[in-house]
């Protein structure tokens, strides 16, 4: 498969306000998460038309960052993200001598998970998530 699914897209997005929810994440923090990953949906989605990334991409980084919020998480999630992916995308380039290269396509969800994992667990939301777990004694 060389799309990332609307609906794996959606599910991830929307899987944040249950969560949100049931952790405790105050509604202030649940607004202003929401805000950023709408801004970046419009930027990402201008470099989508402009030709810059994918489509794929574009929905990625907004479910993911609403996750994230307006934090140096954030900042570092799209660092590396986009580091791995032009590392990538300047290899199989070479590797390829200049052939076309959509396959790229497919490294967008595995760098962008791994990216994603690395700064979640310095996010807010995860700090919410954590004082749940440690005040029910789930582990």
């Amino acid at each position: 498969m060389s799309q990332i699914s609307n609906w794996f897209v959606l599910l991830l997005f929307l899987a944040f306000y249950p969560f949100a929810s049931v952790v405790g994440v105050p509604i202030s923090i649940i607004f202003v998460n929401t805000m950023v990953s709408l801004v970046l949906l419009v930027v990402f989605v201008f470099l989508f038309y402009r030709g810059y990334l994918g489509g794929g991409a574009a929905k990625l980084v907004c479910a993911l960052s609403v996750w994230l919020g307006p934090t140096f998480d954030l900042v570092v999630f799209l660092v590396v993200t986009a580091t791995i992916l032009s590392v990538s995308y300047l290899f199989i380039r070479i590797i390829r001598k200049h052939q076309s290269i959509g396959h790229i396509k497919l490294l967008i969800f595995p760098s962008a998970a791994g990216a994603f994992a690395f700064a979640f667990i310095g996010s807010e939301t995860y700090n919410y998530a954590e004082k749940f777990v440690i005040d029910n004694k789930l582990f």
